[in-house]
């Protein structure tokens, strides 16, 4: 029945049902203590007050349990407490009005918009009406105190005998006080919209820095980032595994195809790119116009089967046929020259308004080299890349190059990578050279 009556068209999110349900608890512990010490008070007064300390007891025994409900919902919540608060008004006034609580009725259903928000307004509505019927009525019915050996029902039975006869002053009292409960309903109902809207848009500001920021940075790092903003975020990996790709051709076919063409073949290429090397829990650096950086080896919490070589080179194959399946009806035809290396890199983030996480090094220097003096359609890796994954790989030994500052260096060309070390061919990726 509640949901009928509940407007939940714009579900709360759990953060704001996490801040509301505290802030009942609060107010539920706050009246069960006032509740509790009156009772200690009044049992100290003697056997007359018994029953009123026990009365008192219960309401703030029944006031505390509900910081228990949270596992049903705000609704169910919020909902217990206000038949809470009716209960205890209806105790209060059982001895006359003279302790003004029931003005609590008028200020209590517009505080429903703090505790559940402005989609709730018709459920508001409702307990409004019957808090503002309730409050006139108990205004101009009963008295200041019941009058000894009478009781509340009695002073309700007189005034249906009566006629509910009043005087014309009656009618501004009520007046005003519909004027009264109005004023605080469309007041709180208007700020508690506007909360609602600027919660809602700066929820989608965050979500929207949330994405960018896992976007632009490794997810560890962007962890970092976010618990220590103004930390310098540096480090050394002794034994990284970089990757460098670079579209040959792009630039003939970017000339003869137009603009549309080539952001189009773009993002279908490094699309395809991004979910491999999820994939195979690497780390994509960067893009420089049609070139493609991966890292691996250089979050120590990966832990996979295969070494992250192996699965570098598993990518770089996997990466060409991707490119070979995108273009295969292209003109200028387009093919990926890849090239691989390890070693140690330094690590880290730079910049203030657009942070970018990068790697440095030697090795980063050789890996672009194998790239650049690869062939279209092969993946060159270095002795080091190949001294690690034998065991997984067939390569073929190419001629000596020299790079400047290292020297020469003896490259192979990636022709095979099975899942698999030594002699087991049951799955591989091949590359025809």
């Amino acid at each position: 029945m509640l949901k009928h009556i509940v407007d939940s068209e714009n579900p709360i999110d759990d953060g704001k049902i996490r801040r509301k349900m505290q802030v009942v608890n609060v107010a539920a512990f706050i009246a069960s203590l006032g509740f509790g010490f009156t009772a200690f008070y009044q049992f100290q007064l003697g056997p007359d007050w018994r029953y009123l300390a026990w009365v008192n007891f219960g309401l703030g025994f029944a006031a505390l349990l509900t910081m228990t409900l949270d596992r049903f919902g705000l609704e169910v919540k919020v909902a217990y407490f206000t038949v809470w608060l009716f209960l205890f008004l209806a105790h209060d006034i059982s001895v006359g009005k003279n302790g003004e609580d029931h003005l609590v009725l008028l200020v209590g259903p517009p505080l429903l918009f703090y505790f559940l928000g402005a989609a709730y307004w018709r459920w508001i509505t409702l307990i409004t009406i019957l808090s503002a019927a309730l409050f006139i009525y108990i205004s101009l019915v009963v008295p200041l105190h019941i009058p000894p050996g009478e009781t509340i029902w009695d002073i309700i039975a007189q005034s249906y005998q009566d006629g509910f006869v009043r005087q014309p002053q009656d009618v501004i009292f009520i007046v005003l006080i519909l004027g009264i409960v109005s004023a605080l309903f469309f007041t709180s109902y208007s700020a508690n919209a506007a909360i609602d809207r600027y919660e809602d848009a700066l929820e989608k500001e965050f979500a929207v820095s949330e994405r960018l920021i896992n976007v632009l940075l490794p997810s560890r790092i962007a962890k970092r980032i976010k618990a220590h903003p103004d930390r310098l975020i540096a480090e050394r990996i002794d034994d990284a595994t970089i990757l460098f790709s670079d579209l040959s051709g792009f630039s003939e076919f970017a000339a003869a195809n137009g603009a549309r063409a080539t952001v189009k073949l773009l993002g279908s290429v490094f699309s395809a790119f991004d979910e491999l090397v999820l994939s195979y829990k690497l780390e994509k650096i960067k893009t420089i116009g049609d070139s493609y950086m991966v890292a691996g080896g250089l979050d120590p919490s990966v832990k996979e089967r295969q070494p992250d070589s192996v699965r570098m080179a598993a990518l770089a194959i996997d990466m060409i046929a991707t490119v070979e399946r995108v273009t295969d009806n292209l003109h200028p035809k387009v093919s990926l020259r890849v090239g691989i290396h390890k070693g140690p890199v330094i690590a880290g983030v730079i910049g203030g308004d657009k942070p970018f996480f990068d790697v440095w090094g030697d090795t980063v220097n050789i890996a672009s080299r194998m790239e650049s003096t690869g062939e279209p359609g092969r993946v060159q890796i270095s002795p080091e890349v190949r001294d690690e994954v034998a065991e997984y790989v067939d390569c073929e030994r190419r001629e000596v190059i020299n790079i400047k500052g290292n020297g020469e260096i003896q490259p192979y060309w990636l022709l095979k990578v099975h899942d698999k070390p030594a002699t087991s061919h049951s799955s591989e990726r091949l590359i025809k050279g």
